[in-house]
């Protein structure tokens, strides 16, 4: 991979990690009580948007913990790496709801 932009960034591990993300995201999205569409389909017609985001937060949270955890236990890397990617899942559906939020003010009306 070509490295590109800020010298001091590994792009290389950057895209390591995303695929791992990715990964992650795939493997939950076949859990039962998961919806087809994903976290953009958590605010609607029942949940408001700042309930959404609160819901994420918590998750996040809840992963956070986890995450630290599996550190303080000395859980095997692979493990560590995969809360790793509950993290900065949950984050990113955070930024991601944020960012739709932002350019769609219609959407966070109840």
């Amino acid at each position: 991979m070509a490295k590109t932009g800020t010298p001091n960034i590994d792009h290389q591990t950057v895209a390591w990690f995303t695929n791992q993300m990715v990964a992650k995201l795939d493997l939950r999205s076949t859990k039962p009580g998961n919806s087809p569409g994903g976290w953009r389909e958590l605010p609607g017609e029942d949940v408001s948007m700042p309930v959404a985001l609160w819901v994420l937060q918590e998750r996040c949270a809840e992963e956070l913990v986890e995450l630290r955890e599996a550190l303080l236990d000395g859980k095997d890397p692979q493990a560590i790496i995969s809360e790793c990617c509950d993290v900065a899942n949950f984050a990113m559906m955070i930024a991601d709801l944020t960012e739709l939020e932002q350019n769609s003010p219609q959407r966070s009306q109840p």
